[in-house]
């Protein structure tokens, strides 16, 4: 039992220490930019849109991971969840998590970016964050779709 609780914390530790050099590469990005005193009603717009979708992405990764712990729960509660099916809802966590960060990544550089006294929306400190946001929860869905298929399609065994 040690040996596996060793495992956990040891993949939970490189996870983190992944995160950590993520955002480290994020806000290491070069650019340019000039500085803004105020926002014109055209750069509000697009703040609005930009952080409205953002929203969006964290409110679907955040329905994700409840809709696969509802399906594991209301699906599997009989039994265990089979092998084929784990690895698929590990990826698909890992994912919709990953969204998340990068989410809460996105939202910080927009506060840094207001901050700072400039307004580019498409500043590589911002848009790269954004778009690991967008993948990753595209990719988390792509593991969820796969996982609700192959759960939905197979009968689960009653011990």
């Amino acid at each position: 039992m040690r040996n596996k609780n060793f495992k956990f914390y040891f993949v939970a530790a490189l996870i983190l220490f992944a995160l950590l050099l993520l955002q480290l590469f994020f806000s290491q990005l070069q650019f340019t930019s000039d500085e803004v005193t105020s926002l014109s009603k055209l750069q509000e717009k697009q703040l609005d849109i930009f952080v409205d979708m953002n929203k969006l992405l964290i409110t679907l990764s955040t329905v994700s991971l409840g809709g696969i712990g509802v399906f594991i729960f209301n699906r599997y509660k009989s039994q265990e969840l089979p092998w084929y099916q784990i690895k698929r809802v590990v990826f698909a966590w890992i994912f919709c998590g990953l969204s998340l960060y990068c989410g809460v990544l996105t939202n910080e550089r927009l506060v840094w970016m207001l901050q700072t006294g400039f307004f580019d929306l498409t500043n590589p400190r911002i848009i790269w964050v954004y778009r690991s946001q967008f993948w990753s929860l595209a990719i988390a869905i792509f593991f969820l779709a796969d996982f609700f298929y192959r759960g939905l399609r197979k009968e689960p065994v009653t011990k």
